[in-house]
Parts: structure tokens; sequence; C-alpha cells
């Protein structure tokens, strides 16, 4: 029988249907995962409060070399310069250099490749890869926070709320994915 329409008959030149996937409590534990990774990136990696002013810099700000201070209900962004920066007296109007710590990009590609790996429907090997990606930012984001802590002690930087994000979301992507992982090799065994 041919379709008026469309001159095909059944099974003739039409695409297969791909099955929609079907999201378990691992694969979503896995997703959330990995958009607390991508948001973690936008919220305070360091911060800081002293003497009523606070300052903190997120992911991207700290990519660009910039910090957030506020004082009093006012805030301005201003570079991170380099604190190894000495004065040069040949060169008196010379800028110190901005320091970027571009390793928090790491961050929100993993945050996104966990997010693709955690929707793709096959191989069942995606939410294994959705919990390494998670973690590999986890781990990125952490490495970051000590290269800046490290380079300003005097500072006393903390833990902001995207560091804390960054890793509870690795590590939700690495046992979302693990456990489906796990099942899928279960069910296929």
């Amino acid at each position: 029988m041919v379709d008026e329409n469309t001159n095909m008959g059944p099974g003739m030149g039409m695409p297969p249907v791909m099955p929609a996937k079907k999201f378990t409590l691992m694969s979503i534990i896995a997703l959330v995962g990995a958009v607390l990774l991508i948001v973690s990136f936008f919220l305070p990696m360091v911060s800081t409060s002293e003497s009523g002013m606070t300052a903190s810099s997120s992911g991207l700000q700290l990519t660009k070399g910039e910090i957030t201070a506020s004082v009093g209900g006012e805030s301005m962004t201003m570079p991170l310069y380099d604190p190894d920066y000495e004065f040069d007296i040949l060169d008196p109007l010379a800028e110190p250099s901005v320091v970027k710590y571009p390793i928090f990009y790491a961050v929100i590609i993993m945050g996104v490749l966990a997010l693709v790996f955690a929707i793709l429907p096959k191989p069942a090997m995606m939410p294994l890869f959705a919990g390494i990606m998670g973690i590999v930012g986890a781990v990125c984001a952490f490495i970051g926070y000590t290269m800046v802590t490290g380079d300003f002690p005097e500072a006393d930087l903390g833990m902001g709320i995207g560091l804390i994000l960054a890793l509870v979301g690795g590590i939700l992507a690495l046992v979302g994915g693990l456990m489906a992982f796990m099942k899928a090799k279960k069910a296929g065994a």
C-alpha cells in the first residue's frame, strides 16, 4: 500500500523512530549535578569579608582577572593585580599585570559536557561519561580555588557558594552517572 501524499510505502525511505530516553532517578541525579556545575561558574568561587567590606569573584570574573568589592551597599569591580608586582622606578607609569585564572573555563566546559552526556539516550556509557566530566569540573574548580588562595594568602579568601555548588554538582554527576551505568550494565548482563 503506497501513501498518496509521499509516494512511499511502509518502511520505504522513512527514518527509524528512536525511542525516547527514559530518565531514571540516577540519570536525573547526574543531570542535576551537571546543571549545578554550570550554575556554579557564575556564582562566587572565592569570597572574603573584613571590617564591613566584602569581596568576591565568580569563575567568570576569575577568568577575566576581576574581583567585586562591596562597602556600605556600594560595589565596584576591579582588576586582580599580580601580588608579586614590584614598582619599576624606570617605568613609573607601568600598570601591574592582571592575574587571570583560565582553569575556571574547564568548570563550565565540563558542566556542559556532563549535561550533554546525561541527556543522550544511547549508549549506556553516556551517564558514566557525564559523571566523569562532572567530577573533572569539580576538581578544576577546587584547583582554581587553591591557585587563587595561594596567590593571595593575605586576603584570607574563603570558599564561595559557587565553589561549594561545583563540588556538590561534580559529586552528584559522578554518583548519578555511576549508578545509571551500573544499572544499565546489570540490565544488559
